[in-house]
């Protein structure tokens, strides 16, 4: 699950989010809605195209060393729409006999810092680099909802993400 597509095909992402707790079913986690336009390579095995992304995401922040430099794990689950099959997934459902969809779960964890706590930038404390999986499936073909497909991709990612307060100051 995190070994690179061997394809070499990937993707571009931009999301933006809103959020809509800080303590999430009384458990401390950040809870945000968001939304992304995601521009998918395929690097000649098809023409590239985008996907969108509608989901929940929850991140937990609470190490010991947050206090000098805040990690944050996250979590998102939701759906994802491709305006083609990516190559990858086409392959890997084929392999199995079975269909694909343009329709698929979308799941994304992640771990990312705070930038201006690595580089003690005030200015800068929430904005976050970070690594994320990008992933979609079929749930392991259990979906009636996704069309029973049994397969998916995963594209590792880096990224850098900053809140609204970052841009206003």
């Amino acid at each position: 699950m995190f070994k690179p597509e061997e394809r070499g095909t990937g993707l571009a992402s931009v999301f933006v989010g809103k959020k809509i707790a800080d303590n999430f079913m009384w458990l401390p986690l950040d809870a945000y809605v968001t939304g992304g336009y995601v521009r998918r390579f395929e690097k000649g095995f098809q023409d590239n195209f985008n996907e969108y992304v509608l989901g929940f995401k929850a991140y937990f922040s609470k190490f010991p060393w947050s206090d000098t430099i805040k990690t944050r794990i996250g979590i998102a689950e939701g759906v994802s729409y491709a305006a083609k099959v990516p190559f990858v997934e086409g392959e890997h459902v084929e392999a199995k006999n079975r269909s694909a969809s343009k329709f698929l779960n979308y799941i994304d964890w992640s771990i990312d810092v705070s930038i201006g706590d690595v580089f003690k930038v005030p200015k800068l404390k929430e904005c976050y680099l970070g690594w994320s999986v990008h992933h979609r499936s079929g749930i392991f073909a259990s979906s009636d909802f996704y069309g029973n497909v049994n397969g998916g991709s995963n594209v590792n990612t880096l990224y850098v993400q900053c809140h609204h307060n970052v841009m206003g100051s």
